[in-house]
């Protein structure tokens, strides 16, 4: 059989081509197969750079999870309405509610600044507020609006309150608004 040409190296080193292995001198048993791939592997995972990435990928993929389950309950919890207080001795005039919505209607003898200071502690925060509406021409009496509105992503989630002052009855009408839908 022929010799395969050599080379010489900078470092003086001789190195040569073997020609290719036929079928028959590179079959492998099953069990031999599976002991390279073995060592293939092992060789593979002490290097720390592929350590350092599985880490990185178990630590996003960790965070992914953990942030979808954020969001499914945060989801869940706008499947309700917001909690909103009626005004201590305030009367239930009408209450009409659907699937999503309700809308109660209450009245009250009270003056209407402090029904709006009771509803703007309520509303009063990040998510809410309440304003004082200055009065149109020719109407005497303020009127207020407050809302809050905790809605995420596709999940509504919003309350409103609108005080007025009725001349006709000469009490506090209080009209509460409130809209869910879970994100359905």
């Amino acid at each position: 059989m022929q010799q395969p040409p050599s080379y010489q190296t900078s470092e003086d080193e001789e190195f040569s081509i073997a020609p290719a292995q036929t079928e028959q001198q590179s079959a492998q048993t099953p069990q031999e197969l599976t002991d390279s791939v073995v060592r293939t592997a092992r060789a593979v995972r002490r290097r720390p750079i592929v350590r350092y990435v599985g880490i990185a990928l178990l630590v996003v993929v960790g965070v992914v999870l953990v942030t979808v389950a954020i969001f499914a309950i945060q989801k869940a919890q706008r499947s309700a309405p917001n909690n909103v207080e009626a005004y201590p001795g305030a009367r239930l005039i009408s209450e009409r509610k659907t699937a999503n919505s309700d809308e109660t209607v209450y009245a009250v003898n009270e003056v209407i600044d402090k029904v709006g200071a009771f509803y703007n502690t309520q509303f009063n925060n990040d998510s809410g507020m309440c304003q004082r509406l200055i009065p149109a021409k020719g109407d005497p009496v303020p009127s207020y609006k407050c809302a809050l509105d905790t809605s995420m992503l596709d999940a509504l989630q919003i309350a409103t309150v609108t005080i007025t002052y009725d001349t006709k009855t000469n009490t506090t009408k209080i009209v509460v608004n409130r809209s869910w839908n879970g994100g359905k």
